[in-house]
């Protein structure tokens, strides 16, 4: 983005916000900061929590030593030319503000995860028990501010919340020239996601997911706007279930994220693999689902529980079938689109994933002849 492009979204987003705020507040709105303590306009200035051994930052001295939270990441937010990176904020008392923003660096690394792609990450111990809530950053906006090598309560010291964002924390307006990262120009917010939900015991998908509320670098879609097609912006959090499969079976859990097909009303569907060529008698394998289909996957509820299937050795696709349609996703170019290699064994736990855009404004493969991960296409998430 611009600074001058920035500067004008940030001066509309301001004009809206502000006069909502002031109705609301009076002539003291415009002196609220972000968090209390801390005025909103200042530079960063937050001391980052002392490195740990291997140099990451450590989010309590007291949880260093305690395994942390296992996560896979999964960006579905095929509308946004940027790559993400995410933040955590976490405590016992309440939904979670830019104070109580963990200090650990941001994941994945200063690289990102872009639209469509799958990462890993091990969550700091301390968020365990904790309301949690995550702030998805625009890795973009980070370059551009010289910010992708601070730490997340960096970040948070110079973020400044919309007054009505719904309880994320408390807003301030105020920009007096200083370095500020804006919400819904270079970085949402998630919803709360219950204390109960993330455990060291456990993996869990992390999936961010819909329509971004950023200006910028949303990418020119016509399924984000008005009327919104894809949803709103959301980063939901489901367990994972490791249960293995069978000897010499697969074990598939599905998630299906195309969020368009939820908005636009369509009943559940069938999801599974399928066995030899689907032109001349392939064999099918659903997976059990609840009222005969899958839902699309939305709140930080339980994922239907896993299938065991044949062996994915010796499946040609993955698949989902909506009424008449069957879209097919071939197993290499699932791997290939998973960070998965031909040689990973699929004899295994795995999460299904269907996601991507399914309407036409993506072309399967990039100009360079490599998949596009933007498109309608599949993943498969080790459960272990």
């Amino acid at each position: 983005m611009t600074l001058q492009h920035r500067i004008f979204a940030f001066s509309s987003l301001v004009a809206f916000s502000a006069t909502t705020w002031l109705a609301c507040n009076g002539d003291d709105a415009l002196t609220a900061t972000a968090d209390a303590g801390r005025d909103a306009t200042s530079d960063v200035t937050v001391k980052p929590a002392d490195a740990g051994a291997d140099g990451a930052n450590s989010a309590d001295a007291a949880d260093a030593a305690a395994p942390g939270v296992r996560v896979a990441l999964l960006n579905n937010l095929v509308t946004v030319q940027s790559p993400i990176r995410f933040c955590f904020a976490a405590n016992t008392s309440g939904a979670p503000g830019l104070k109580d923003m963990l200090a650990d660096l941001p994941v994945p690394g200063p690289a990102g995860l872009g639209a469509g792609e799958v990462g890993a990450a091990t969550l700091p111990a301390a968020i365990q028990g904790k309301q949690a809530r995550v702030y998805v950053y625009y890795t973009s906006s980070l370059n551009a501010f010289a910010l992708s090598g601070k730490s997340c309560a960096e970040l948070a010291a110079a973020s400044v919340l919309v007054p009505a964002d719904g309880g994320a924390g408390d807003g301030g307006l105020s920009f007096d020239g200083g370095v500020a990262l804006i919400e819904g120009l270079d970085f949402d917010v998630s919803e709360p996601i219950d204390a109960k939900v993330l455990s060291s015991a456990n993996k869990y998908v992390l999936l961010a997911t819909g329509c971004p509320n950023s200006s910028d670098p949303a990418k020119a879609s016509p399924y984000c706007g008005d009327p919104v097609v894809l949803g709103d912006f959301h980063v939901y959090a489901a367990q994972l279930d490791s249960k293995p499969p069978a000897a010499g079976k697969s074990r598939l859990q599905p998630l299906f994220a195309i969020t368009a097909v939820d908005y636009l009303g369509i009943p559940p569907f069938e999801m599974g693999a399928l066995y030899g060529d689907p032109n001349d008698g392939g064999v099918s394998a659903p997976l059990s689902g609840p009222d005969g289909g899958f839902p699309v996957f939305k709140g930080n509820i339980a994922l239907p529980a896993a299938s065991d299937v044949p062996s994915l050795k010796g499946a040609s696709a993955l698949y989902d079938k909506i009424d008449v349609q069957l879209d097919l996703y071939p197993i290499p170019d699932t791997l290939s689109l998973s960070g998965l290699t031909p040689n990973t064994s699929l004899e295994d736990t795995f999460t299904f994933v269907t996601l991507g855009n399914p309407f036409g404004a993506e072309e399967p493969t990039l100009g360079d002849g490599g998949l596009n991960p933007r498109y309608l296409g599949a993943r498969l998430i080790p459960n272990k």
